[in-house]
């Protein structure tokens, strides 16, 4: 199929237009496609946006930057308010957005509407957040960046508040403040040395302290208080993580709610991610471990070939904490579902590193299912583990 768009690229006639973008909306052949068509006809660009306005994800990415040179003010209005948004291009075209989209000349406007308020909030918060991939053009290489900052500011100062508006305006603050620290770790091969961290392109101090004030200000607003509390309570994903956001770069402690957020709504993996990684001490890892045995107990696992996340986030982290765990372990050891049973033979596991204490009980559990589990690659992992498990020198405990 690719070899054919390439080739039907050569000798299309205008025939073959709705040829190719029928195929273009296959995410596997929107690149081919789109290169295709550039070769195909002169007038390319009404093709290309007609294309990218129905595909997602790379497929997408490969379009606007295609795009990326239009002189179309429609186009380029359509790449700073649409053309980047959702995963992942609103990583990888944030920088083609603010400057093919002319981010700074429409923040310009006295009054701008909500649609281009929200893009150009998620643009700079991008940017900003790019500075840590050395791969990517960041704020620092967008000229018009303080402007585009600072007028962003006067428009949030008036605009209503939104958990949306938030998270850019926490983003401005640290960039200008450098919060975290001026200084980042570098490697290279096994040597680690310190690299101080560039200043903000583009401004003086005084500019910097002035306008990260101005942001801090209009984050000190009482309604963002009721915004949170409103948040946290809500059923809907992406608002509570907002919420959570909000709150913990406020300075509350937000792992209770991330905790019976786990509890209340278990099949959202994302929380799990926040609530393995953030446990800092042994009783938060143990909240988090009771909600585990919760879940497994209800079994509302699908049975499955590859570990849910929220199984290999627990696992993961479980190296933290050593020697913990045991009661989830058996738990799932003792499950209906081949998924709960090998997610606890990888919980066990770790308890044979770095010289963990090896729970009394996971012998005869290990002995049942190496003889009996219906699975017969599970038997097989029990048996290996057992044997493991036989080594001289290892720690038993009850």
């Amino acid at each position: 199929m690719k070899v054919g768009i390439t080739l039907l690229g050569l000798y299309a006639t205008i025939e073959d237009r709705d040829i190719l973008l029928s195929l273009g909306r296959h995410e596997e052949f929107t690149h081919y496609v789109g290169v295709a068509l550039a070769n195909a006809f002169e007038d390319v660009e009404p093709l290309l946006w007609e294309l990218a306005k129905v595909v997602e994800s790379w497929g997408r990415i490969n379009l606007v930057r295609q795009l990326a040179s239009t002189p179309s003010p429609e186009i380029k209005t359509w790449i700073l308010t649409e053309g980047s948004e959702g995963f992942p291009a609103e990583f990888m075209l944030a920088y083609i957005a603010a400057t093919s989209g002319e981010l700074a000349s429409a923040l310009s406007a006295h009054e701008i509407d909500d649609v281009v308020y929200m893009a150009a909030g998620r643009i700079l918060m991008n940017l900003i957040a790019a500075r840590t991939n050395p791969t990517q053009k960041n704020i620092d290489d967008y000229a018009d960046g303080p402007e585009a900052i600072r007028r962003y500011l006067g428009h949030a100062a008036r605009k209503q508040d939104t958990l949306e508006g938030f998270a850019p305006l926490t983003l401005i603050v640290d960039y200008l403040e450098l919060r975290g620290g001026e200084e980042s770790s570098v490697s290279r091969g096994t040597a680690h040395r310190r690299s101080r961290r560039s200043l903000p392109k583009g401004w003086s101090k005084k500019e910097r302290e002035r306008s990260a004030t101005y942001a801090r200000w209009i984050l000190q607003r009482p309604v963002w208080r009721e915004l949170i509390q409103d948040g946290l309570g809500s059923e809907d994903v992406r608002t509570f993580h907002l919420a959570e956001h909000a709150a913990r770069w406020l300075g509350d402690d937000t792992f209770p709610v991330i905790v019976d957020r786990i509890r209340r709504s278990p099949t959202d993996d994302s929380v799990w991610t926040e609530a393995t990684t953030r446990a800092q001490d042994i009783g938060q890892w143990n909240e988090v471990l009771q909600a585990a045995i919760e879940r497994l107990s209800r079994h509302d696992t699908r049975e499955v070939r590859m570990f849910p996340w929220w199984m290999l986030m627990i696992s993961q982290e479980m190296q933290r904490f050593p020697g913990m765990g045991w009661p989830l372990v058996r738990t799932a050891l003792e499950g209906p579902l081949v998924i709960e049973r090998r997610f606890g033979l990888r919980g066990l596991s770790w308890f044979l590193e770095d010289g963990w204490r090896w729970p009394t009980e996971a012998d005869d559990v290990l002995h049942l299912m190496a003889r009996s589990d219906p699975d017969q690659d599970t038997r097989g992992w029990a048996t290996n583990l057992l044997e493991l498990s036989q080594s001289p020198g290892r720690v038993t405990t009850p």
